[in-house]
């Protein structure tokens, strides 16, 4: 098994576990706490992502830094802290301010908590990533889903607590993992404080900002149905919504857990090497997305309810009609690292990402009051696709690559998942 399917399949794993304590905890706020319970959880979690993408652009400022200019890694640290704090300290400003004084809004002082430690984690994303690292990532990933999951869980089923309990432990979370991934860099810390820190710092937050608008446009893209749902259905039509959202998300996993891994060659100085390694993905991604989808698209309808309760049955339907969006777009994240690590472009995502964003929202503007959140999931479905179409497109034209090899996997791609499978078998027989 090569490298990078090694780390895929680590991560991969991290993050299915991740995915799945995350699940378990909306499970339990959901039949605690209500529909809206539910769906004022998924807002703090929509806006604190929101800032994370806003200032996301960072992280790949320091990839670049450190992958492709082979700048020393103290001195990448170093200017990034300062940047961190630049960027992060205003948004904190802004969020306890309306967190303090708009009553409804409380649950964003939460989110201010968690915001300045998980753009610090994030941030340190690059320099991981760029020695191909994913073990610091996935683990400080760990700590508000799967730690904090196991805390604010039993609290609030024996405890009947109130949403600012899980929210207390999930703030308190993103701290503790700020905290470790400060420790993970330790051994980047020695050498000499760079001479040109002004010019560093105006490399991060050129090439930053430029990836940070494509990002946030993204996460837009991501979010911008959960933002008319919530304005103009209300919490209780949120909570619901979020049911399609959530299991789209633990679809994507099999997809997104390939990337981190593949940066390292997709944003080398081998441009046919990233090429080839970013169709790869693309197959891959392709593949094993779809045959999630189909399992979804068959017992989603009994175990929604099953698991969620009767108030949230009609969250089965929200989610197959999210299905074809899901495929299309879990390509493109290896799309976007091409154009934006190898290219050196990160706006070329920005507009792949501001055309589903912009469809996405006249269509669900135009027809969620008409048909209710079935609206906004077939308006995300057909953005995605859309989106996804061209951009594929335009990376075939750049590259020569016809469809046969950015979709059809090859006997060469199966060899993982063999390999995998006789390891696993092995290991059971061994036993």
């Amino acid at each position: 098994m090569s490298e990078i399917a090694k780390k895929s399949v680590e991560t991969l794993g991290t993050r299915v576990a991740m995915q799945l304590f995350a699940a378990a905890g909306g499970i339990a706020i959901a039949r605690v706490l209500s529909p809206t319970g539910k769906g004022e959880w998924t807002y703090a979690g929509t806006v604190l992502g929101f800032a994370l993408m806003a200032t996301v652009g960072h992280n790949k400022a320091v990839l670049w830094q450190y992958a492709r200019r082979r700048l020393p890694a103290a001195s990448i640290i170093r200017v990034m802290v300062l940047v961190v704090i630049a960027m992060s300290a205003p948004i904190v400003l802004g969020l306890l301010l309306i967190g303090l004084f708009i009553p409804s809004q409380s649950s964003l002082l939460f989110v201010a908590l968690a915001l300045p430690f998980a753009i610090f984690s994030q941030s340190s994303v690059g320099i991981f990533l760029g020695d191909g690292n994913v073990r610091p990532i996935n683990f400080a990933g760990m700590f508000p889903t799967v730690i904090a999951t196991l805390i604010y869980v039993p609290l609030i089923i024996f405890a009947h607590g109130k949403l600012w309990i899980p929210l207390t432990v999930w703030s308190a979370a993103y701290v503790a993992g700020g905290i470790y991934t400060s420790f993970a860099l330790r051994r980047y810390y020695a050498g000499e404080p760079a001479e040109d820190v002004k010019g560093l710092a105006k490399e991060q937050l050129t090439f930053g900002s430029q990836a940070c608008l494509s990002s946030l446009m993204q996460y837009l893209d991501f979010r911008i149905d959960v933002f008319l749902v919530i304005y103009m259905l209300g919490s209780a039509a949120l909570g619901i919504y979020s049911i399609g959202i959530a299991i789209g998300e633990f679809i994507w996993q099999l997809s997104s857990a390939m990337i981190y891994p593949a940066l390292k060659d997709i944003g080398g100085t081998d441009e046919a090497r990233a090429a080839e390694v970013t169709a790869k993905c693309m197959r891959h991604s392709f593949l094993l997305v779809f045959l999630a989808a189909v399992c979804v698209a068959v017992s989603v309808r009994t175990l929604v309810p099953l698991i969620y309760g009767p108030a949230f049955a009609y969250g089965a339907v929200v989610t197959i009609v999210l299905l074809p969006g899901i495929i299309a777009y879990s390509m493109m994240p290896a799309l976007a690292a091409f154009f934006s690590q190898q290219l050196g472009q990160p706006r070329i995502p920005f507009y792949f990402s501001a055309l589903s964003a912009t469809l996405c929202a006249i269509v669900t503007a135009l027809t969620l009051r008409h048909f209710g959140v079935i609206a906004a999931a077939a308006a995300t479905s057909i953005s995605y696709t859309a989106a996804f179409s061209v951009a594929a497109i335009y990376f075939a034209r750049l590259t020569g690559y016809g469809g046969r090899r950015l979709f059809i996997v090859s006997a060469a791609d199966m060899r993982p998942y063999y390999s995998l499978l006789t390891s696993a078998l092995s290991a059971v027989r061994g036993r």
